[in-house]
């Protein structure tokens, strides 16, 4: 079937025993698969108490061949070093789309996010974790948590 795979390569003698160490992790495409990533993710520019956070990520495939792509929000607040991210990943078919990448309210508690402004940079990478875009995407959120 099309996709991604990792092939591992085993060599056997002919007495049906190993010759050496097996070869682990080579990437193998089945199809093409051709993700971009290359538009702002729209994000709100503050999350009002008890609100949640939305972003659109629009991501191209100008493949034949579907790839699983894990989308990762990263949220800096503003004057530190302290980063939190969450990844959600998305199946991304030939001709691409538009994947919603929603957090609750609740969500964004469990990540300890208090009031405040923070930088939220947007990732994006394939089904074998290289990123898709050498672009640098990120925003400048405010949240008014409860």
């Amino acid at each position: 079937a099309p996709g991604r795979y990792l092939v591992t390569f085993l060599v056997i003698d002919a007495d049906g025993n190993r010759v050496g160490q097996p070869f682990f992790g080579n990437q193998l495409t089945r199809g093409t698969i051709g993700l971009d990533f290359d538009v702002q993710p729209s994000s709100p520019p503050e999350v009002p108490p008890g609100g949640g956070f939305d972003s659109n990520f629009d991501i191209g495939n100008s493949g034949d061949t579907a790839d699983t792509v894990t989308l990762t929000l990263v949220f800096t607040p503003v004057g530190t070093t302290n980063s939190v991210e969450t990844s959600k990943k998305f199946s991304v078919n030939p001709g691409g789309g538009r994947f919603l990448f929603g957090l609750s309210s609740q969500d964004l508690a469990g990540l300890n996010i208090t009031p405040g402004f923070y930088t939220i940079r947007f990732l994006a990478h394939d089904g074998f974790g290289d990123s898709i875009s050498d672009s640098f995407f990120s925003a400048l959120v405010e949240f008014f948590m409860n």
